[in-house]
């Protein structure tokens, strides 16, 4: 998988590394999935940890149908976005895809912390989506003080946006 970017500096700490996939989902109407965190207000590509039996893309398969209710085709490979969290002293290693909505398979099935944290699935046309991460990241300082940690969020789903649209 290509190399996309990487938010943050290595600073040599003795990092733990943690690995995730994120993705954007067409649906056929050319909307693009996104989910509103609102209790923190930013929004997120669907995406999550990959679980420790699973490859990158069985997890993107399980992660969109759980956070989206649908099933995934088309699956494409975009590359890998690195963060560093220092604060944190955190590695993140995002493998992120793009892909196209198969079939409905349900309502999105969000873990008890989505549920807390508010996630809201939305469908959005991809311009109107990078403005929305746009202004998620005007607010980062507030979205710090919020969340009370370290979270390159808005400038990983800005990165991924940049990758598959060319913005």
């Amino acid at each position: 998988m290509k190399f996309i970017k990487t938010i943050g500096v290595d600073a040599g700490f003795p990092y733990e590394t943690r690995e995730r996939v994120e993705g954007v989902v067409y649906n056929a109407e050319g909307k693009i999935a996104l989910i509103k965190v609102g209790k923190y207000h930013y929004h997120v590509l669907p995406g999550g940890m990959i679980e420790s039996h699973e490859t990158p893309y069985e997890a993107i398969i399980r992660e969109v149908r759980e956070e989206t209710g649908v099933q995934i085709k088309d699956i494409v490979e975009l590359g890998v976005i690195i963060e560093y969290m220092n604060e944190r002293k955190l590695k993140r290693v995002t493998y992120c895809f793009s892909s196209s909505v198969d079939q409905l398979l349900g309502p999105p099935t969000f873990t008890q912390e989505e549920i807390d944290e508010e996630y809201e699935l939305q469908w959005v046309y991809p311009d109107k989506a990078l403005q929305m991460i746009e202004n998620d990241l005007a607010n980062y300082p507030k979205i710090m003080q919020l969340t009370k940690k370290e979270s390159p969020v808005p400038h990983r789903e800005l990165e991924i946006m940049r990758a598959i649209f060319n913005f």
